[in-house]
């Protein structure tokens, strides 16, 4: 999918994923109002904590990676980069991380049977072999996509070394 197509799919001024902010809310309360029982109200939350930890956890593996390897690049050497103490401070803050999302997924009898006790675990690997699967097969088209791509119809592309790797 061309990069203006996926722009054309966010709204107003701040560019916003209106559709995908839709779903996310109303799919929780579709779920939540017709399967009332005492579990629902624990795997709502559950659901939520570990969507955070992730949500987290991704882009402080990368930078903790990028790290290591010798490959990141700040945009300023500010207060905010932590000069030498920024791998393991990044490396401290994966491991909290991990770690908190492992208690989180954790089984725990709750009393309300064994599919909320193990929803959280079951529903992470779901989604994590859906998101393998796409992966799998977008990354083919990956190696295709180019600044052309990106560019809306009339603007002037700047052939240049193209990005670092």
């Amino acid at each position: 999918m061309p990069f203006s197509n996926v722009l054309g799919r966010l709204r107003g001024k701040q560019a916003l994923p209106v559709a995908a902010t839709l779903v996310a809310g109303v799919l929780p309360m579709l779920l939540f109002i017709p399967l009332q029982s005492p579990g629902i109200y624990d795997i709502l939350i559950a659901f939520t904590v570990i969507g955070f930890f992730l949500a987290f956890t991704f882009p402080v593996l990368g930078i903790a990676i990028a790290k290591f390897t010798g490959k990141w690049e700040p945009l300023s050497d500010g207060p905010l980069f932590l000069g030498k103490w920024a791998p393991p401070v990044s490396w401290i803050a994966l491991a909290w991380l991990v770690f908190e999302t492992v208690n989180v997924l954790w089984p725990r009898p709750s009393g309300s049977g064994w599919l909320v006790d193990w929803s959280s675990m079951l529903a992470t690997l779901v989604i994590f072999a859906i998101g393998s699967a796409i992966y799998a097969v977008m990354r083919g088209r990956r190696r295709n996509f180019d600044q052309r791509a990106m560019t809306r119809p009339g603007q002037v592309v700047v052939e240049g070394p193209g990005p670092r790797r």
